[in-house]
């Protein structure tokens, strides 16, 4: 059996799940967002989204603590649902995190050319109308690069970095919405609500939803956690709360700082905002942005690397893809392979970037409802699982997320709604997905015909074989 390294404490742990989820693109959109919606529902959207994303995480949190296994949503779908759940389980998240780290590579060059317009010359090609430039994609490459080094020498080298950059911004951002209160009004988010509050909240709420999926990273790295089982499960609820009240009081302060309807015409929302107000602090939420694309690329290179070496374990994928580094103790051959897909797709340039957040969206929506049906079937199917971590009212809270999730991933599949994908690029990538899932489910099912399942078994939930299979 492969063996990782038990070395992330429990604040690296928060630092992964906080940085994961906050992301970048919430800095300068959020202009745009009261445009669309009005301040007052983006505020009471993201604090409805924060709830559900809770009660979902609360799911995972249980399953966290009961299956402290590397694979996450792979292991709890495989213990609920045999290799056909971990299969769906291991194909959506595979797809969820490796599309989102090659968001990041013509997502750098989109933050840095406020900076460095320069980034904008020497066309290499054209992607849907939008040209891909050589100095703005050699910069998201290299960036992708940087994060594959520290996290093939060492889950810890990559952990520490994340915990410091986390605080870091955590701790600008409490700073610029104090400076908002001071130097705004509580005047300038008047009117609060568009003509009709209760649809265009709802309607953000959805979207906001999205912006809230980077806790389920945490189960992807039960093994190399050095925390005792019921804090792993605390830690995966604590990020949700932390990351959501952070969003609630960021797009608070940048609708108070000036008045909203004035600022809905800033190409970078926030960062323009204070910029006008004190260029040094335009420069600050600049690099809170910055900092917040660190901590997600940093997460989803571990979560995506994590999810193909489960893979490989489970037979989904070849073997070889399992295989650990003898010095470093890290998943070697599936990194490499999130790196070579990353620059491949990168190469898309910026007009992909919303094909891939929606694609990956669609993905983790998947992996979500997997992960709360396995929470309701193992408590059935395994009343007697030890569970440090044991969900609050657990039927109520993971129907009703359940419910809403469905909701969520039906609403995004529905053409001509506030959340579908567009057409034709979308929908087509998803229509590719689906033909690529099924014959890569073809192949794991003669790759399973010549493994003992017994031993996928084994390598899969470890030291809770027997727990599970009795």
């Amino acid at each position: 059996m492969n063996n990782l390294k038990k070395v992330i404490t429990w604040y690296e742990l928060l630092a992964i799940g906080v940085g994961g989820i906050l992301g970048t693109s919430w800095v300068y959109l959020n202009t745009k967002f009261y445009a669309e919606y009005g301040p007052g529902s983006v505020i009471f959207g993201f604090f409805i989204a924060t709830v559900i994303a809770t009660f979902v995480s609360f799911s995972y949190a249980e399953l966290g603590s009961a299956l402290k296994r590397e694979g996450g949503e792979i292991v709890f779908a495989y213990a609920a649902f045999g290799l056909k759940g971990a299969f769906i389980a291991g194909w959506s998240l595979f797809t969820a995190y490796t599309t989102c780290v090659c968001f990041y590579v013509p997502a750098a060059g989109y933050l840095f050319d406020w900076f460095f317009p320069k980034l904008n010359t020497i066309k290499l090609w054209t992607i849907a109308g939008t040209p891909v430039y050589l100095p703005s994609l050699s910069l998201g490459i290299f960036l992708v690069i940087f994060f594959f080094a520290l996290n093939y020498r060492g889950v810890k080298l990559a952990t520490l970095p994340q915990f410091f950059m986390t605080s870091l911004l955590l701790g600008l951002g409490i700073i610029l919405f104090f400076i908002a209160i001071i130097y705004g009004s509580f005047h300038n988010i008047k009117p609060l609500f568009l003509k009709n509050p209760l649809k265009y909240t709802v309607r953000f709420a959805l979207l906001a939803m999205t912006y809230l999926t980077g806790f389920s990273t945490l189960t992807m790295l039960g093994e190399e956690s050095a925390v005792e089982e019921r804090m792993f499960g605390k830690v995966i609820v604590l990020s949700i709360i932390i990351a959501g009240l952070f969003y609630i009081i960021m797009m608070s302060g940048g609708a108070i700082l000036f008045p909203w309807q004035k600022t809905i015409e800033l190409e970078k929302g926030m960062i323009d905002e204070f910029y006008l107000l004190f260029k040094p602090l335009g420069i600050i939420a600049w690099f809170i942005s910055l900092l917040g694309m660190l901590t997600s690329l940093n997460g989803l290179m571990l979560a995506a690397s994590r999810t193909i070496f489960v893979m490989g374990r489970a037979g989904i994928v070849p073997i070889s893809f399992s295989f650990i580094h003898k010095k470093y103790k890290t998943p070697k051959n599936a990194l490499i392979f999130v790196l070579i897909i990353a620059i491949i797709l990168g190469m898309l340039g910026k007009k992909a970037l919303i094909w891939f957040l929606d694609i990956g969206g669609i993905s983790i929506g998947i992996a979500w409802i997997l992960c709360v049906l396995s929470a309701l079937k193992l408590r059935k199917q395994n009343p007697n699982l030890k569970r440090p971590y044991k969900a609050p009212f657990m039927f109520i809270v993971s129907s009703i997320s359940l419910l809403i999730v469905t909701l969520i991933f039906i609403v995004s599949l529905t053409p001509k709604t506030p959340l579908s994908l567009n057409w034709p690029y979308e929908y087509s990538i998803l229509f590719i997905w689906f033909i690529l899932g099924i014959i890569m489910y073809l192949f794991s099912k003669k790759r399973w015909k010549n493994l003992n399942e017994k031993d996928i078994a084994k390598e899969l939930l470890g030291e809770y074989y027997k727990s599970i299979m009795g």
